[in-house]
């Protein structure tokens, strides 16, 4: 196993927006909880893309945790639930271009295996 500075930075990515998103933008998005879990998953997607030798998933997680929570905000809607509590579909956004982005990373990575092959 080799340790690529792209996973070092990937890592340092997802910390850093982990960091930002939580605390200094909290009022934009009011969630305490889901952006540390996306960011544990996102960690443990990087650590093991560094085992398997694929930089490009870790980058892509990276990218696409940054990427999922700006689309997350532009998309987003509010709204009220039949109990009169509060909804909003950003956490679903976020998740959703995150996933993608790492599925991308994967099919990306796939291909570039298979063609040094």
């Amino acid at each position: 196993m080799r340790i690529k500075a792209a996973d070092i930075v990937s890592l340092l990515i997802l910390i850093a927006a982990y960091c930002l998103f939580r605390y200094p933008l909290f009022h934009l998005h009011g969630m305490k909880q889901w952006p540390l879990a996306l960011a544990i998953a996102g960690i443990a997607i990087s650590c093991l893309s560094t085992f398997l030798n694929r930089a490009i998933i870790s980058m892509s997680t990276a990218i696409g945790y940054v990427a999922g929570f700006c689309a997350g905000l532009l998309l987003h809607s509010r709204g009220v639930d039949a109990g009169g509590g509060s909804t909003d579909n950003l956490w679903i956004i976020w998740t959703a271009v995150m996933a993608c982005f790492i599925v991308a990373g994967m099919l990306i990575s796939a291909v570039k295996a298979r063609r040094e092959a």
